[in-house]
This record gives C-alpha cells, structure tokens and sequence, in this order.
C-alpha cells in the first residue's frame, strides 16, 4: 500500500482496490474471495491478469479507465468475451 500512495497519493490505493474489485467481479467471485492476495500489476495498459476461481485460475482482460482526479475506474472481462471501449 505504501508504494501506491508514494507513485499516486490521490488515486493509488483507489486504482489497485478498482483494478482488484474489476477482476473478481469478472469471474463471479466479487468481494467474496480475498483480493490482498491478488496481483494485478500497476501498468496503466489494458494487461491479462489471472483470477484464482476454486483453486482454478482464470484469466481476464484488466482494462483501467481514465477517471475525474481523486477517482479511479477499471473493468474487466474473461477471456472469450469482447469488450468495447470507448471515450
């Protein structure tokens, strides 16, 4: 947590809880299973990431979004579905 808020005070801790909640979302967990264990990178790119289901990883397109200052967005998709993105 502290080298979130050190490389982003504003939105570092937002942009990782975000990008965490995105993936376990996507594969239907959601805040059920534990998000301190998962990594999903710091790299403002859309990025692959892989979600433990049931001991079963699954991997998700991770796809931050811009956001108003003071906020942060992400969403994210399973593989096999599309997404569109557009501002």
């Amino acid at each position: 947590m502290a080298a979130a808020r050190a490389r982003c005070p504003a939105t570092g801790l937002y942009g990782l809880w975000s990008a965490k909640e995105a993936c376990l979302k996507s594969v239907g967990c959601g805040l059920h299973s534990e998000p301190r264990g998962l990594e999903v990178g710091w790299a403002p790119e859309a990025r692959d990431v892989m979600v433990p289901v049931d001991g079963t990883p699954a991997m998700v397109r991770l796809f931050p979004l811009p956001a108003i200052e003071g906020c942060a967005a992400a969403v994210a998709v399973t593989h096999g579905h599309s997404a569109h993105l557009s501002s």
